[in-house]
């Protein structure tokens, strides 16, 4: 028995002695790699030991001599309370052997709260990233390890740092202390002092309980129990942590963190998470649970001041999977699921209820967070829905989700992600008690805390977190150790030492020091900041310097320089205070010309223009590290690979501002000096432009007002959605919304109409929300809903005269897409009225009747509504007592229609009669109206917007004609309108050019841009002659520029100009998802099937200046002279039509005589004169010719040549009658091309012989599959041209006629065919049949030829015919 006791023993001993050799903790071999000591740099050193006081922002390399000036005296500043670090440095070109570190005062006693510890160093490379990490790249050695307080070798030819920790004492006295850094030998002779005078100030660090930064460093106790060699949750494990705890609770860490399941984060550790929860399946299928672990570890966290927040994961782990165990196999079971499944669902409901009273009776639910990394939006949501229903609150460390913004406690955003938060949420969750902080992952190069960081980029973190209003920071891991921690940093994952910052044998790191003392100078900024409120000048300076540290775009060398300034200015020294730019600035290169985005295929190149046309840029930040932005974009002006400079380029690009002679300014960035070039803006390496930064004033941030909130809301509080805003009598401001009580659109429930009345032009509002009609949805039904049941999609308009105000919105339930929608059960349109300037509501009107019966004679509407947000009243049309009223509609089929109102919206017309469709593919529309009076229509459509414009003939009677829709896409500005759509606003103001004082008008358009729904902005278009808006085809092109108003997540938005001259905009910011509903029984839904989302947005009012919106270049100017501007106007639209001289003599007289505001009368009798009239068809019966068009210009004729069809670059007149065709309409409602000189109709033909008739392109008889053609308007691609379909030889495939750019025919399917080499698209000229010209042709004129055509003046113009205003006959 005795012999086999002591073998257990020896081999209890052999097997203790195999672990601490794996896994070392008080005394281990330190690593050697890379470069072998360069012996001339050493040899050159003078003799003996070399002791000096160095840089704590350096890491010192091990086998070179440390470049730096031998110093042995340093002085420091600290506050009480505080850790204050410095670095002392050993090194000698011969052996010292062990050496020993110690404070002692003048007295030679050492000082207990001085700590020295010889820094050790560890293996890393230069891997920042995440994803496998690469093993073979290059190794060195980075001093990051304190070692513990022992002696250390220090051999020749190496340095060794020393690192020191002066922990200042809370009842210090203030003043100065002096004390030595004292170098002895192994038998304690001191060989070498170094002198500190530390400067202790009279002021004193909160308590680290009260600390307000809000450190959450993720804790891994299981790499702890496999290190030393312990079972999990042992004594053995417990006492082994307990040093780590007691260093992270000193450090000022808030939160526990749990593990409810087993391995929240799959394969990113080297030790498993064990679950501290045992989740059991019982055999009758109930659930237990065993809180045994959790609770020791909370417990035990709580001992060391670890007890603020209890984060659990995960809900949504990694690979989602759950493990419990199953009494009735007697095994773990891994649930795979997802959080959309029942499974899902009753897992958690059990769970959380059991732990939800478990956490009650410990005293600690309040504190406890359901907690989730980088997981989905939408996985996000579904869990807190779950986990809300129990009362959980919620933790997640991700990406920004605006839906996620009003239902995280903890919300930890990505490095880069805090910009997404606008100032209105982040002040909204500090109101809330909400915590927002930030977290660097493997994403993030730098700053981060990997061992190959600089150490200033861990202090800067607090930093940045301080300057962007923020409450704390967040790491994935802190002693996530690796196999080999204290010798390699390095993981098979991720950037060197993003692991772990605290190393075996509680041993600190310089990362992590250089952490805590951020952290510290953090609550010195929360001090003074509260401090400073009575002093404005201190304020500034610490706002300046804080500017310096908001930006994540930085290098480590600048967080050494912004983290020292800034500690230096906390602890009380003069420091130079860099000079803050911030504002919008034009850059002026000279006494003519400024800086100008200009356009440059998909990019935008920072040009030289006028001095009257420029841009403003955002400058941001200090003079030695800006950003320059074009006005209202995201990223900085970079380079390209060219060296030239172009707005929206990169988001990491800095600028320095160096000053130069004359006020003059030189920028520099990353080693280049910005140099125009002919005119562009370039980076040069050695010439630099001097250029004068001219801030505009005038340009200020305007007020944003939430007058309905979602973000405030719940599940159980409406949200709010589709602002309108209208300015009537008395300057009054009305602002209108749906109240969703279903929680999204009408259709799927109950929805309310509500407004808020300003009549101080926006400065106060209404305290309540005033009801202008509720619905009630105990009256849907499946059946047939009445209007009474909702009022959602409201617009707005108030008179001007009177005090009335109008609303039109969707009664009902009923969904607009739903084919249950039509006309015996179509969407309701509901009219509201208010007598007394919107403060009390008449009883709702049901106008569906008659609206839609308005077009049962024509083009029948099966479901319709009025857009909403403002409905238009005319400035120039007064009928009777009210000046004109127009609502644009949604509607199917056949899109949007326009309808009138001369009695404010009592009765209704639609204008251009019961077929008129103007934009058949629109959707949510507006209407406005241009200085003549002609209307317009612009309807929400991807990536712009769909236009039309109404003329009047007669006003009175709504006589006119529409043009033919149009899509503006506002190409060549510094934004383009978005491809996920919203409805928007647009208005046309009357101005005054700034640059000359010219009187004019300009229209402006709301909409988001880019990919989503953000970004809503403002663009805006001159309208100052004729090329502006004399038919849909200028108004459309060539737009001015863009203001962004909102950076975020925004979508429909509303404008109207204020009584101050302000244009009043109201738009929808921040969509807020609170979760889902149950569809109602209605006809959309017969059976209730189905859910829908409750969301919403933050509904705000921004008053903004025109001469913010353009860039300074408008004023609103009230007093323009109407009459004068359409004189200018119609003058150049006659000047331009080549009217007859009589007609001439006779609109000139009309013209000359308009007045300052000319009545509809006189502009009626203009317009009479210039409409030309429209034939029923516009082909059947015409002799046409076809000439294709390619990309280059190259224009060919077709014609018929010996029974062949051909191509040629002859004009058609050349032709003469080879090229005319007849066209007829024949019976399938398609059009038949026959050229009488030959006697042959017109088939398709190819490039090789796939054509019908031996690809003859011709046929003797009519034969109706073959000679029977589309004509398909090609316009959106390119201007009035046209692309023509026909059947291939087979008789069934279609095929349209191709001309490759060499000139030969080719074969092309039924869409448009238009690239540079080839192209289908055709100019179509109408023809006189007898002579191929009109009946009487005048002189040519740029090459435009012009024409009489019934009596009238018309415009031919690359093959097409034109009224004299430009519309398209």
């Amino acid at each position: 028995m005795r012999k086999f006791t002591i073998l257990l023993a020896a081999l209890f001993i052999m097997a203790a002695t195999a672990l601490a050799d794996k896994y070392p903790i008080d005394s281990y071999e330190e690593p050697r790699v890379g470069d072998t000591p360069p012996a001339a740099e050493w040899n050159a050193l003078s003799e003996g030991l070399h002791a000096t006081w160095g840089s704590r922002d350096v890491l010192y390399t091990i086998h070179r001599v440390p470049k730096l000036t031998e110093t042995t005296e340093a002085e420091i500043t600290a506050w009480r309370g505080e850790r204050a670090n410095l670095e002392a440095v050993l090194y000698s070109k011969s052996n010292q052997g062990n050496l020993k570190v110690r404070f002692v005062d003048a007295n030679s006693k050492v000082v207990s709260w001085c700590k020295a510890n010889f820094l050790n160093y560890v293996i890393t490379d230069d891997y920042k990233s995440c994803g496998t990490h690469n093993m073979s790249l290059l190794k060195w050695l980075v001093p990051d390890v304190i070692d513990q307080d022992k002696p250390h070798a220090v051999p020749a030819c190496e340095t060794r740092p020393v690192w020191c920790s002066i922990e200042v004492p809370r009842d210090a006295k203030a003043g100065e202390q002096k004390m030595t850094l004292q170098v002895l030998d192994e038998n304690d002779k001191v060989l070498k002092n170094l002198t500190l005078t530390l400067n202790v100030i009279d002021r004193t660090l909160p308590e680290v309980a009260n600390q307000k930064f809000h450190l959450d460093l993720w804790q891994q106790p299981y790499a702890v129990s496999r290190y030393y060699g312990v079972e999990r949750w042992s004594d053995e494990h417990i006492n082994a942590l307990r040093p780590y705890l007691e260093a992270l609770g000193k450090a000022g860490q808030k939160v526990v963190s749990t593990i409810m399941f087993y391995e929240p984060w799959g394969d990113q550790s080297h030790d498993k998470f064990s679950s501290m929860i045992q989740t059991t399946k019982k055999t009758d299928g109930s659930w237990s649970y065993d809180y045994g672990i959790f609770d020791k570890y909370v417990n035990l966290c709580a001992e060391y001041g670890i007890k603020e927040q209890i984060n659990c994961y995960s809900m949504v782990p990694w690979d989602m999977t759950f493990r419990y165990y199953d009494e009735k196999t007697k095994k773990n079971i891994d649930l795979k699921t997802t959080t959309g499944e029942s499974e899902y669902k009753e897992l958690w409901n059990n769970f959380l209820d059991a732990f939800k009273n478990h956490l009650q009776e410990k005293g600690w639910f309040e504190k406890t967070c359901i907690a989730m990394d980088e997981r989905g939006e939408g996985a996000m949501l579904d869990a807190y829905n779950i986990a809300k229903e129990k009362g959980f609150k919620m933790a997640l460390a991700g990406n920004y989700h605006s839906s996620l913004n009003n239902k995280l406690y903890d919300y930890c955003v990505a490095l880069n992600q805090v910009q997404n938060f606008t100032k209105e949420q982040l002040k909204w969750r500090k109101d809330n008690g909400l915590l927002t902080t930030i977290y660097v992952s493997c994403a993030d190069t730098e700053p981060n805390i990997y061992t190959n960081s600089l150490p200033s980029e861990a202090a800067f973190l607090p930093l940045h977190a301080a300057a962007n209003n923020l409450d704390g920071f967040l790491h994935w891991s802190w002693i996530n150790w690796n196999e080999t921690p204290l010798t390699d940093s390095r993981f098979r994952l991720f950037g060197s030492g993003d692991t772990y910052s605290y190393y075996p044998g509680n041993r600190s790191s310089v990362r992590f020091e250089r952490l805590v003392e951020g952290i510290h100078q953090y609550e010195k900024i929360q001090i003074l900041k509260e401090e400073y409120k009575n002093d404005a000048k201190k304020m500034k300076q610490l706002n300046a310097l804080l500017a310096g540290c908001k930006d994540y775009v930085i290098t480590a060398e600048e967080c050494a320089d912004k983290v020292n300034l800034l500690e230096d200015f906390l602890n009380g020294k003069e420091v130079k205070i860099p000079e803050v730019l911030s504002g919008y600035y034009k850059i002026k290169i000279d006494d003519m010309h400024y800086a100008k985005s200009a356009a440059n295929q998909t990019k935008w190149a920072t040009e030289i223009s006028s001095q009257t046309d420029y841009d403003l840029f955002q400058i941001e930040g200090t003079k030695d590290a800006c950003t320059i932005k074009l006005k209202g974009r995201s990223n900085n002006i970079g380079p390209d690979h060219n060296k030239q400079l172009f707005v929206d380029q990169t988001a990491s690009t800095k600028y320095t501002i160096v000053d130069a002679d004359n006020g003059k300014v030189k920028l520099k960035n990353n080693g280049y000096w910005v140099y125009v070039d002919k005119g562009t803006f370039t980076w040069n390496a050695t010439k630099a432009t001097m250029l004068e930064l001219v801030q505009d004033e005038s340009v200020a941030e305007e007020e944003h007002t939430t007058l309905f909130s979602t973000l405030a809301g719940g599940m159980d509080i409406p949200p709010y959605r589709i602002p309108g805003i209208t300015c009537g009598k008395g300057g009054r401001l009305i602002a209108s919304v749906a109240r969703l009580v279903c929680g999204t659109d009408p259709g799927f429930g109950q929805v309310d109409c509500v407004v808020k009345i300003s009549d101080d032009n926006g400065k106060t509002w209404s305290k309540k929300e005033i009801d202008v009609a509720v619905g009630d949805a105990s009256l849907i039904n499946n059946k047939k809903t009445p209007m009474q049941a909702a009022y959602g999609d409201p617009a707005v308009v108030m008179d001007r005269e009177h005090n009335e105000v109008l609303v039109m919105a969707v009664g009902g339930c009923t969904l607009f897409t739903d084919a249950t929608t039509n006309r015996k059960n179509p969407n309701i349109i509901a009219a509201i009225r208010s007598l007394d300037g919107g403060l009390t509501w008449q009883t709702p009107i049901d106008q569906t009747e008659d609206i839609y019966g308005l077009f049962d004679k024509g083009k029948v509407m099966d479901a319709a509504f009025v857009g909403g947000g403002k409905l238009f009243q005319s400035r120039v049309v007064k009928v009777g007592e009210y000046y004109r009223l127009y609502a644009a509609l949604a509607a199917r089929p056949n899109g949007n229609r326009v309808i009138y109102s001369d009695d404010f919206g009592r009765t209704w017309k639609a204008l251009g009669g019961a077929n008129a469709t103007p934009v058949p593919n629109g959707d949510e529309p507006k209407c406005e109206e241009l200085p003549d009076g002609r209307v317009i229509i612009t309807s929400r459509t991807s990536g712009g917007r769909l236009l039309n414009i109404y003329t009047y003939t007669n006003t009175q009677t709504g006589e006119g004609c529409w043009e033919k829709q149009t899509k503006a896409t506002m190409n060549g500005l510094s934004a383009l309108p978005s491809t996920n759509p919203t409805n928007g606003e647009m208005l046309i103001v009357p101005v005054k050019r700034n640059s000359d004082g010219k009187q004019m008008y300009v229209a402006l358009q709301s909409m988001p841009t880019g990919s989503g729904r953000n970004n809503v902005g403002i663009f805006y278009k001159e309208l100052t002659d004729a090329n502006d808006m004399k038919n849909l085809a200028a108004f459309s092109a060539d737009w001015d520029g863009f203001y962004q108003v909102s950076s975020t997540a925004s979508a429909y938005s509303s404008l109207d100009l204020q009584a101050d001259d302000k244009i009043a905009f109201f738009y929808e910011e921040t969509l807020t998802k609170w979760g889902t509903k149950q569809n109602p029984v209605s006809t959309s839904f017969p059976t209730g099937e189905g859910m829908h989302n409750f969301d919403g947005f933050e509904n705000v009012y921004v008053p903004i200046s025109l001469e913010t919106i353009t860039n300074g270049r408008y004023s609103i100017f009230r007093e323009v002279n109407r009459g004068e501007f359409l004189k200018n106007y119609f003058n150049a639209v006659v000047e331009e039509s080549t009217l007859s001289a009589d007609e001439k003599k006779v609109i000139s007289k009309q013209v000359a005589v308009l007045p300052t505001q000319p009545t509809i009368e006189q502009i009626d009798a203009i317009y009479a004169i210039l409409m030309g009239k429209v034939s029923a068809d516009k082909w059947d019966g015409k002799t046409i010719t076809f000439s294709n068009v390619q990309q280059d210009g190259t224009e060919r004729t077709l014609y018929i040549n010996n029974a062949k069809l051909e191509i040629c670059s002859s004009s058609a007149d050349a032709l003469g009658n080879k090229a005319l065709f007849k066209c007829t309409k024949q019976a399938s409602g398609k059009y038949s091309f026959y050229n009488e000189a030959s006697k042959l109709y017109m088939i398709w033909r190819a490039g090789n012989n796939y054509g019908y008739n031996n690809n003859a392109g011709t046929l003797s008889t009519y034969n109706a599959t073959f000679c029977d053609w589309d004509i398909v308007d090609a316009s959106d691609t390119k201007q009035n041209t046209f692309y023509i379909v026909s059947k291939r030889s087979n008789g069934t495939t279609d095929g349209s006629i191709v001309v490759m750019a060499t000139g030969t025919f080719d074969s092309y399917g039924a869409s448009v065919g238009w690239s540079s080499n080839y192209s289908n698209l055709f100019y179509i000229s109408v023809k006189d049949a007898a002579t191929g010209i009109s009946k009487t042709q005048v002189a040519e004129k740029d090459g435009n030829g012009k024409f009489i055509r019934n009596n009238s003046v018309v415009i031919r113009k690359n093959g097409v015919t034109y009224n004299v205003l430009g519309h398209r006959l």
